[in-house]
């Protein structure tokens, strides 16, 4: 029989889903900074 998740595995896993939403913005944060970047290889052709 499977046991019952208590209220600090939940509240693990909400850390989890924090800090991984947190990191998920910092990446689209250096994605569009890279996009807006000039391209140095294109600048040269």
């Amino acid at each position: 029989m499977a046991s019952r998740m208590d209220d600090r595995d939940i509240v693990d896993i909400l850390e989890v889903l924090q800090g991984a939403g947190v990191e998920i913005e910092r990446l689209n944060r250096v994605n569009t900074q890279l996009m807006l970047a000039t391209c140095p290889i294109c600048d040269e052709q």
